[in-house]
């Protein structure tokens, strides 16, 4: 497991698949998914209630992606340039709590 950190957004702790948005179609994303992206917008929400958690390669605790994290109740965790590695339908851990992703 590569272990990798950033800001803590939105607290909590999660498993599930990576869905990179630049690299998959929309239709092959599943609920409970750990989206992984530069950022994310108002286009972005319908994914957003039914993802598990949110990692985003910018950002700060006051960007769209920890806001709405917030809101939902689900574990974020922003300015993890590093999370370009990840590659979609990896096992990724996000834990909102400590600031950390790990993934295989």
């Amino acid at each position: 497991m590569i272990k990798i950190e950033g800001t803590k957004a939105s607290k909590g702790i999660v498993v599930g698949p990576a869905f990179r948005p630049d690299q998959q179609q929309e239709s092959e994303f599943v609920e409970g998914s750990i989206i992984v992206t530069e950022m994310t917008t108002p286009d972005d929400v319908p994914l957003m209630v039914k993802c598990g958690g949110i990692v985003t390669f910018n950002g700060s605790i006051l960007c769209h992606a920890a806001i709405v994290s917030r809101e939902l109740g689900i574990p974020c965790v922003v300015a993890v340039p590093d999370a370009v590695g990840i590659r979609p339908n990896s096992q990724v851990t996000v834990n909102g709590d400590e600031g950390t992703v790990e993934y295989e």
